[in-house]
């Protein structure tokens, strides 16, 4: 058995993810870890601070060398991943909410699946959320999401379907993307040095469309429509479209 709790004082998450992952990180995580173990089983409960964010993770993991499996509940307040991830492009966010979360793999199969909800103190760019939900995975049969919605006062995407595995089987996703208002995108589509890439972007945009195939090989079929815009002295009241693109990615 075990009965352990750790201080986690001044940890640098670019060391610790060394050689693990090629997104660059940077910045100081700080918290405690609380393990009880009893068998085969490990209890966590977990307090981690980073910038003015905070997360805590209440589960259980399996001790067993040759499966990994972990079960738990998440809830995160004030969560911005610029603090973390050196990284311009990414909009400001402030996320508040929380996340059910299950792995399970071995040698021979894994699975993972999320099922998080975002409170409407959440902040996505200039944007409050009214609503955010998302519930996917990955197992056996591929990619799967089973609702993926995610709301705010003038724009709102969605989700749902699956993407198979490998290029045996075809699975299909659909998805849907509306901006009553273009304005939003300025806080959203950045480039490497955090500038705005559309910063005199004004109308209206939609589009709707499916992924089919697998996480190999995906065909897009899509229709869009643009409504009232302007963009350096350019004026369109409606344009309408479709693309279909194979191949992919």
């Amino acid at each position: 058995w075990l009965d352990a709790t750790l201080v986690l004082d001044t940890i640098a998450v670019a060391t610790l993810a060394r050689d693990r992952t090629t997104v660059p990180l940077r910045g100081i995580v700080h918290g405690t870890l609380e393990l009880h173990a009893t068998r085969d089983t490990m209890a966590i409960d977990a307090l981690l601070r980073a910038g003015d964010g905070s997360a805590t993770f209440v589960g259980k993991m399996l001790l067993d060398s040759s499966r990994t499996w972990v079960s738990g509940h998440s809830t995160f307040r004030g969560v911005d991943p610029r603090v973390l991830i050196a990284l311009k492009e990414i909009p400001v966010l402030r996320l508040d909410g929380f996340a059910d979360v299950l792995v399970d793999r071995d040698a021979h199969r894994g699975e993972g699946h999320v099922d998080l909800a975002l409170d409407t103190t959440s902040v996505i760019g200039v944007s409050h959320i009214v609503l955010g939900q998302v519930r996917a995975g990955v197992d056996s049969a591929g990619f799967h999401v089973d609702t993926a919605e995610v709301q705010a006062r003038d724009w709102r995407v969605s989700a749902r379907g699956r993407l198979a595995r490998t290029s045996a089987t075809r699975d299909t996703l659909r998805f849907a993307v509306a901006f009553d208002s273009l304005a939003p995108l300025r806080a959203l589509l950045l480039d490497s040095a955090g500038t705005a890439l559309v910063d005199s972007l004004h109308g209206a945009f939609g589009a709707e469309g499916t992924l089919v195939g697998s996480l190999d090989t995906l065909a897009l079929s899509a229709t869009y429509s643009l409504r009232d815009a302007r963009w350096n002295g350019v004026t369109i009241h409606l344009a309408t479209g479709s693309a279909e693109l194979s191949g992919l990615p």
